[in-house]
């Protein structure tokens, strides 16, 4: 209705012009004869036919003329919201004479009444469609063009209907979302309204309040370098105008993410600092994770996300300190855009998304806070990116590289997900099966570690209530997999799934040569098995590998004992406590 509106409001005053000029040519040979018998005098008139749509709610015809024989000779039409046309008339004072020259001037005054009628019947028809209209989409269609202007570059092309609803994705219907999938997915709008407060490149910086310490600062993580205090580093440099450093040499997901993000490895800190340099630490605040070539003197800002121990630096003078109790101090620097509202650089935001995606463990681990959720949707609109579960299992696989400074708990939760099956056949049960799967180059280096992954990965299965939990090591160089089985339910599915051959006959890990790929090569098998038949197990006994001395306890926590940046480990408080009561 609203284009009907728009097209009747251009098409009928065009088409009242072209009557009036057709009268005026046709009068003009009408009376041709008629004008070389008398002698003519003529005066030129201005007759205004205002048009005026208020409001897009009414139209109105004002049609000022006096009377007397009158011809147009001329129309000029201009029309907008507020339009005005005027047509210029030529008025002939001269007596009749016979009555042909009679008939012809009524000929004349019968077409403009036509005409006439033609035009009020058309303002008329305008009028009823734009009364018919709504005024919704109308104001909807200003307000956006009005948060257009403001908006971010990432936010700019997702105005459309499509653009605003919820993100969908392409997923297997039987499978659980993924925490990532659920946070994009509940986050959508929420994070949609943040990008309005991003500029486009190249708008003039904003007069929001920016901390004068930190301009041109260095900014340097700590030693024992991660990927959060790397991104973070170049995140905060251009968000103030400084320079970013590193503390000590990067691992292999840093690697990963810089060469993914295409950006540049930051210096060392020893090259770039000087004895007059500001230095505004990221990611940590402890005295033990400091470079030692930087004197506390030259401290000058903290932006962390840790908790304040006995060990934090000391200063001299009060100095700018941002801590929040986020899940990554990366969420941080990308929340802080908003704030000042800089414009931010895809490939920073990208380098800032693969960084909470590390910390958090896929907004998985217990310290990921709802701000933390929320950034990850507003990065994955931001940057563009089609399947974030894809870019974390990418991102996983690179730091599967170094599976010794990962903890059980971050081998078996890292790249995990959930599956229901159903054998198709009515008041069947639905079963439940937790997957998760290791890349790696090194799958014996993994395996080794069975002493460690069994318990954990029963202890996921009791805290998921799942009906089967299963490990994939994949060697992506042999292009072979090593299944590991935590109990006999999940060795009683392997066998009717892959009917593998157990490795060296531990029967806790079954070789599946060939099978590579969760969605083509395990996934497949086990939804045949299921709808051949396969139910879970009924045990009159519970065997050893499935008693609770087999389970690993406690919460997951952040522990510093092995790595002073912390990593994810579970804690049995309770053990220790006996333990300590009895020896005292």
């Amino acid at each position: 209705m609203q284009s009907l509106n728009d097209s009747a409001a251009t098409f009928f005053p065009n088409f009242c012009t072209f009557l009036i000029s057709h009268h005026s040519l046709t009068s003009k040979h009408c009376s041709q004869n008629a004008r070389r018998r008398r002698e003519r005098k003529t005066r030129t008139r201005d007759v205004s036919v205002t048009v005026v749509l208020c409001d897009r709610r009414r139209a109105l015809l004002e049609f000022e003329a006096q009377r007397g024989r009158q011809s147009f000779f001329r129309t000029r039409l201009e029309y907008n919201f507020i339009s005005t046309f005027t047509i210029a008339k030529t008025e002939t004072s001269s007596p009749s004479r016979g009555g042909g020259g009679g008939r012809k001037r009524q000929q004349k005054l019968l077409l403009v009444a036509l005409s006439l009628f033609v035009l009020v019947f058309a303002i008329a028809v305008s009028f009823f469609l734009v009364e018919t209209v709504p005024l919704v989409p109308v104001a909807k269609e200003k307000e956006d063009k009005v948060r257009e202007k403001k908006m971010g570059v990432g936010a700019e092309k997702l105005l459309s209907e499509e653009g605003l609803k919820k993100r969908s994705f392409h997923a297997y219907s039987e499978r659980d979302e993924t925490p990532l999938e659920e946070a994009v997915e509940t986050e959508w709008s929420a994070a949609h309204e943040l990008l309005f407060r991003l500029p486009k490149k190249g708008d003039a910086s904003s007069d929001s309040f920016i901390p004068e310490e930190l301009k041109g600062a260095l900014f340097c993580g700590h030693v024992v370098t991660d990927l959060d205090s790397i991104a973070g580093a170049i995140g905060a440099a251009v968000l103030h105008g400084g320079v970013a450093a590193r503390a000590s040499e990067i691992n292999s997901e840093t690697e990963f993410a810089l060469e993914y993000w295409n950006c540049s490895l930051p210096e060392k800190i020893e090259d770039l600092i000087e004895e007059e340099s500001k230095v505004c630490l990221v990611d940590f605040q402890q005295q033990s994770q400091l470079n030692p070539a930087i004197p506390m003197k030259n401290i000058v800002g903290i932006i962390d996300h840790h908790a304040l121990q006995s060990n934090t630096i000391v200063t001299e003078k009060p100095i700018f300190v941002d801590i929040r109790p986020w899940g990554c101090m990366s969420a941080i620097i990308a929340h802080s855009f908003l704030m000042y509202k800089r414009y931010l650089p895809r490939k920073i935001g990208g380098m800032l998304l693969s960084a909470i995606l590390s910390d958090t463990l896929n907004l998985k681990s217990p310290t990921t806070t709802e701000w933390d959720r929320r950034i990850v949707a507003m990065l994955v609109q931001y940057i563009g990116v089609k399947d974030i579960n894809e870019l974390a299992a990418k991102q996983f696989r690179a730091k599967s590289h170094s599976l010794s400074v990962m903890s059980a708990y971050q081998l078996v939760s890292g790249d995990m997900k959930q599956f229901k099956f159903h054998s198709g056949e009515a008041g069947d049960e639905e079963i439940k099966i937790a997957y998760s799967v290791i890349e790696t180059t090194d799958a014996e280096a993994a395996t080794s570690r069975l002493i460690e992954l069994l318990p954990e990965m029963r202890k996921v299965k009791e805290e998921l209530k799942v009906h089967a939990m299963l490990l994939a090591i994949v060697d992506i160089v042999n292009l072979t997999s090593a299944l590991v089985l935590c109990g006999r339910t999940e060795q009683s599915l392997a066998k009717a799934a892959y009917d593998g051959a157990l490795v060296d006959g531990n029967t806790h890990l079954m070789e599946l040569k060939g099978l590579v790929s969760r969605k083509q090569d395990f996934i497949p098998p086990l939804t045949k098995a299921v709808k051949g038949g396969w139910i879970v197990p009924k045990f009159d006994g519970m065997a050893r590998s499935e008693s609770k001395i087999d389970v690993a306890e406690g919460e997951v926590e952040v522990v510093y004992s092995e790595n002073p940046q912390g990593e994810l480990r579970r804690v049995a408080h309770k053990e220790e406590e006996e333990e300590d009561n009895n020896e005292a």
